[in-house]
């Protein structure tokens, strides 16, 4: 598996997560503007992978936790999708829980083709708590493969590029899902993130 991996800071415009991908002969791109990366990568096959506006395209799952988590568009963030949060709490008997939220979209792909997975992610936690990140592809035969895992970026916002190529197997309908499952079993804040989702 083929990847790379960027550091951009913890508080970042989410434009800028495309300012680091892998060049033509493996040497890292800064810097790089939107439509550069956009036509040095291709076309997305996915719908709204930038989450400009809202969550069209993406289909929410969203287990555990009691009730005082939360999930989905972020605005204030310029789009960020926003996969998970379980809020901080004066004391841990109000808001203890895990939550998994998985955000779902299909894509048509062929076997053997070249095609790139790239994506921001970023996962906040404090001592007593947890932000794991997860993405996973389902093939059209119903067989998964984790193509990627974290547990923390302390707060910092990364960029991974994935080669998919190993992966397309078959030709057909995929389901990409990108998986936050947080936890604050103390009360302590924590947050999974994912945005600019592309496969090229």
């Amino acid at each position: 598996m083929n990847k790379k991996t960027c550091v951009l800071g913890s508080v970042v415009a989410l434009s800028a997560l495309v300012g680091c991908v892998p060049g033509e002969d493996g040497e890292d791109i800064d810097d790089a503007e939107l439509g550069t990366v956009s036509a040095d990568l291709g076309t997305n096959l996915l719908v709204n992978g930038s989450f400009t506006t809202s969550m069209s395209g993406w289909t929410e799952t969203v287990t555990g936790g009691d009730g005082h988590g939360g999930s989905g568009w972020d605005a204030p963030f310029d789009g960020d999708l926003l996969t998970s949060i379980a809020p901080g709490c004066h004391s841990q008997d109000f808001c203890v829980g895990n939550y998994q939220n998985y955000w779902a979209q299909p894509v048509q792909l062929t076997a053997g083709s070249s095609r790139t997975l790239s994506f921001g992610y970023l996962s906040l936690h404090g001592t007593f708590s947890f932000a794991d990140l997860s993405v996973m592809l389902i093939k059209p035969s119903g067989a998964s493969v984790t193509l990627f895992s974290a547990s923390d970026t302390n707060g910092a916002m990364l960029v991974q590029n994935l080669k998919l190529n190993p992966h397309l197997t078959e030709t057909g309908s995929y389901e990409l899902l990108l998986i936050s499952d947080i936890g604050n079993d103390l009360g302590v804040y924590a947050e999974g993130r994912f945005d600019e989702v592309g496969i090229f």
